[in-house]
């Protein structure tokens, strides 16, 4: 893009940089939550301290120093902060549910009937996050009425309906109390069947050593012999041994399995330690356990069919994969075989015997994800008419789509500064949409907007929901939610209240694109983006894209592997370009924007060196890391970029490099909007 393009944003694409002091609000608000799931009150009240006479936290705090008061039973300061809190507006909803609490766990009579009409009353109002905190009340009435097998069932719904909430953290820690107690009928509700669920609960909690923990117990007990022979036990082993990185005990588990030739299990576990080897490139020891299971099963065929295209025996991996596709079963391994063959006929500019086994793909009615169906369309129709695409209207109607580019010839290893794309490119309004406005009033929007710049997204989007409770789920209605959440500053909660409800949300890209560019693709902390971009001399396009798909914009964003803020570092990613905040006693300073983009941005530099500045290379090596795609260079080399990325292993990093790019095309496309109306 032309310096004149940057200089034009730079006046026109406003946005805010958080302060430091202020997204600290925030760190310590999600801590204190964090610490809540924990069962640790004390030090969650500790952290609600810190900030509990923020402008616009103040009774959010209370509600959570409440929860955390209740949490170590002390009723006399939960009732005061109880008083603390307003009766009107969403809050109130909080207010009332906590009175209940609190007369439930203080009261050794409480007055159940006086109850049970307060919750029917709450559960009236509709308020969809409120749900798992009203499941739990009623279980714990049903415990408090010694209806404990009803009570049992209902808590570990809830903690697999709703597994990361606060409620489900109650819902485990009341489930555990029951298990302590001793009653008459105990054994006939804590049963095998009820523990083989448990493994899946507390997995989907993320309690994983507490899984560990559990499978230990159950291996040890008589009652459940039976079930360690199960299917539903040896998927459960296996994956909560993996999620707690024991994987010498998981693979000893599997050797000791298979010397069980009988076993019903014996199939799984050869296959299992095939893949194992496979995963590790230790391809000798993986065709050893080929051979155990025959080498004529659909399995073994396309594990050898991968083998021989990893190791470059490229006529063996097609051979494989004609067996397969041959056979006519239509499964997963005919869906495999069908692309990846694909793909190798067009590297070997075989494009006839790819137009048919891509043709027989598409219409064989086997379930493809977004991108690979994307993917078998464009291919498709690039071979058959001549390298200009004529037969999908997705890829030629939607420029947001990383194939709608492509085919226009831009490029993906070296995209182009000159951007001039004809004016039926750009997006323009539509007249088939309407707009409507959502006036909240300003007390609502100063509240709404100091919850944003502390960084608590959520709440802003619970606020806005509870708001506009009235309003209708028309286009017109979730475009109007989506942007006051936008305008509030909650840049991720506004895509997720779009993206809401599906129909809704296909609705508005066929009609309204236009009108839900700007919520979908907003210029959120550009500032920051175009300073560290002419820092490390880069793209801040590809900045802001990466940013976009990595965290939505969130900067308190942290994935379930730990990756952390805007750029979504891991902890030795960060460390490796420079920072020192866990070894000075700061980590919550990575998650401040101008630290996490400065970071994410000399990643980059180091990537776009090691890889002279190939960004379909650089995208892959930000997602899976330099060593993976050093490996598939080596596998596929003299492959142009844009059928190299079909050869991605990971369906995850393939979709990623797919995503990135797209999006940084529709910011191109959008800036230069902005630059022409300008």
């Amino acid at each position: 893009m032309s310096n004149r393009v940057f200089s034009i944003l730079l006046i026109i694409l406003i946005t805010s940089t958080v302060q430091a002091s202020e997204l600290l609000v925030g760190i310590n608000f999600n801590n204190a939550k964090e610490h809540l799931r924990q069962g640790q009150a004390v030090q969650a009240i500790q952290a609600l301290t810190k900030i509990k006479s923020k402008p616009g936290a103040e009774d959010w705090s209370t509600i959570y120093l409440c929860e955390s008061q209740l949490q170590v039973e002390d009723y006399v300061n939960a009732k005061l902060s109880l008083e603390k809190l307003p009766a009107t507006g969403l809050v109130s909803l909080y207010k009332e549910k906590l009175r209940i609490e609190h007369e439930l766990l203080s009261n050794p009579k409480p007055n159940y009937g006086k109850i049970v009409e307060k919750l029917i009353n709450l559960k009236a109002e509709g308020h969809k996050q409120l749900s798992p905190e009203l499941r739990y009340v009623e279980a714990l009435i049903d415990s408090k009425q010694n209806k404990l097998s009803v009570a049992i069932k209902k808590l570990q719904s809830i903690r697999l309906t709703y597994p990361k909430t606060l409620a489900a953290a109650k819902a485990y820690r009341l489930q555990q109390s029951i298990e302590e107690m001793d009653f008459a009928n105990k054994k006939n509700i804590f049963t095998p069947k009820f523990y083989l669920s448990e493994l899946v609960t507390l997995q989907a909690q993320g309690l994983n050593n507490a899984a560990y923990d559990l499978l230990v117990k159950l291996e040890a007990e008589p009652d459940f012999k039976t079930q360690l022979q199960s299917k539903q036990f040896f998927v459960q082993k296996l994956t909560i041994l993996k999620r707690v990185n024991k994987q010498d005990e998981r693979k000893e588990y599997l050797v000791n399995v298979a010397k069980n030739a009988d076993s019903s299990l014996y199939r799984d576990t050869l296959e299992e330690l095939t893949r194992i080897e496979w995963n590790k490139n230790e391809y000798a020891e993986a065709e050893k356990w080929l051979r155990k299971i025959g080498t004529n099963s659909r399995f073994s065929l396309y594990i050898m069919a991968r083998i021989s295209e990893e190791k470059g025996e490229l006529e063996q991996a097609v051979k494989h994969y004609r067996t397969i596709i041959g056979a006519g079963v239509k499964d997963d391994y005919f869906r495999q075989s069908s692309l990846r063959l694909g793909w190798l006929y067009l590297k070997q500019d075989k494009e006839l015997d790819a137009i048919q086994v891509l043709t027989k793909l598409k219409k064989s009615g086997v379930n493809l994800n977004y991108y690979d169906y994307q993917a078998v369309n464009y291919w498709l129709d690039k071979v058959q008419q001549n390298k200009t695409l004529t037969m999908n209207s997705d890829i030629l109607s939607d420029p947001r789509l990383y194939y709608f580019w492509i085919n226009k010839g831009e490029t993906i290893a070296t995209p182009s500064n000159d951007f001039n794309p004809p004016a039926d490119f750009l997006f323009t309004k539509s007249k088939k949409c309407t707009n409507q406005d959502i006036a909240i009033g300003s007390q609502n929007e100063s509240k709404l907007k100091h919850l944003a710049t502390y960084g608590l997204y959520d709440l802003v989007r619970e606020e806005v929901d509870y708001l506009t409770r009235n309003t209708q789920n028309d286009e017109s209605a979730v475009r109007a939610r989506a942007k006051l959440i936008l305008d509030m500053g909650a840049t991720s909660e506004s895509f997720m209240e779009l993206r809401e409800l599906p129909s809704v949300y296909s609705s508005l890209e066929k009609l309204c694109l236009t009108e839900v560019i700007d919520i979908l693709y907003p210029n959120k902390y550009w500032d920051l983006f175009v300073k560290e971009a002419n820092n490390y001399k880069i793209d801040p396009l590809l900045l802001i894209s990466l940013a976009r798909t990595e965290s939505a914009f969130n900067p308190l964003a942290l994935s379930h592997s730990g990756a952390q803020g805007l750029m979504q570092l891991m902890p030795q990613t960060a460390e490796m370009e420079g920072f020192m905040g866990y070894q000075k006693g700061e980590p919550e300073r990575i998650f401040l924007p101008e630290v996490n983009i400065a970071l994410g941005a000399k990643h980059i530099k180091r990537l776009y060196d090691h890889y002279n500045g190939k960004w379909h290379l650089i995208i892959a090596a930000y997602n899976a890391g330099a060593s993976a795609v050093d490996r598939w260079l080596q596998r596929y080399p003299d492959t142009s970029p844009e059928l190299w990325v079909e050869f991605i292993t990971y369906q995850e990093t393939r979709n990623y490099v797919k995503k990135v790019l797209g999006t940084y095309w529709t910011y191109r496309n959008r800036m230069e909007k902005v630059s022409k109306e300008s």
